[in-house]
């Protein structure tokens, strides 16, 4: 090809490339406090009693996705009863919830009809205790979790309630997630099949135009020691597949140089702007 033909190539081309950029919908994300834990026997988190007599205190974070015009709520955190809780020493883990979500959304300006898509990691309480403030969006949720909150005897640690609207057909808008799911059709929201802590646990993966991609890890890892040693909780439902999900959650945040982020790790707070501000 001529480097006359070539340049005029390249020009037409050009105008194009700019016109998809331009038209795809601006994509931003805010942090959510949704509560606060106190873990008071972190051994709990080990199958191989690496924290033996060892404490902590986790953060509980929800986080709003903008999509252009669309907004989209991930995990809804601590229930509302649990506002101003008080912490307490006894037991394995005590939690409390300083503002609702409807509250920050508030300050937000954001309605709570605005929120057109909740999509949860996983059915434990500290992910869902908000969830029924949003009985009339659309519920995205692995297969995994949805048959066990659907199933005639919920298993103990199984958080059934508040998906009662959806399961009666109140809330009849759900889709059940098998595999990865492309949540807006254009590869930067993406719910990352990640099975092990519960059967359908999934983490998310956000490509920003500025920030560049993260990845939200549902409850894949609690803390930063358990995510760098592959620690798995004793109240997983499978070790292996738990594993593997690290596997690939690791290889993803390598070859994308995504900024990893752990939903309960205090540490990884200050990896996103401080509420009310978004990252794009």
């Amino acid at each position: 090809m001529s480097r006359f033909f070539f340049i005029l190539l390249i020009g037409a081309l050009l105008p194009c490339a700019a016109t998809a950029e331009t038209s795809q919908a601006k994509l931003a994300i805010a942090r959510l406090d949704c509560g606060t834990i106190q873990v008071n026997d972190l051994n709990v988190f080990s199958d191989t009693d690496a924290y033996l007599g060892q404490t902590m205190t986790l953060v509980d974070g929800c986080y709003l996705l903008r999509h252009g015009d669309e907004y989209l709520l991930w995990d809804t955190g601590l229930p509302a009863a649990l506002k101003g809780a008080e912490l307490s020493a006894t037991g394995p883990m005590a939690a409390t919830l300083g503002k609702t979500i409807v509250e920050q959304l508030a300050e937000l300006g954001v309605e709570i009809t605005q929120i057109k898509t909740v999509a949860i990691s996983h059915y434990h309480f500290d992910h869902i205790g908000q969830l029924p403030e949003f009985a009339h969006a659309k519920l995205l949720i692995g297969r995994g979790d949805w048959e066990a909150v659907t199933a005639a005897n919920p298993a103990p640690n199984v958080s059934a309630e508040p998906f009662k609207q959806w399961i009666d057909g109140v809330a009849s808008n759900v889709e059940v997630v098998a595999g990865d799911k492309d949540i807006f059709g254009d590869g930067r929201v993406i719910m990352l099949a990640m099975p092990g802590h519960t059967p359908g646990h999934s983490s998310l993966l956000v490509r920003l135009a500025n920030k560049g991609p993260l990845l939200l890890s549902g409850d894949l890892a609690h803390f930063i020691a358990n995510y760098e040693h592959d620690g798995v909780p004793t109240f997983n439902t499978n070790r292996a597949d738990t594993l593997a999900s690290l596997h690939r959650f690791k290889g993803l945040a390598g070859n994308n140089k995504a900024t990893v982020i752990i939903q309960h790790e205090p540490a990884d707070v200050a990896k996103l702007p401080a509420f009310p501000a978004f990252a794009d």
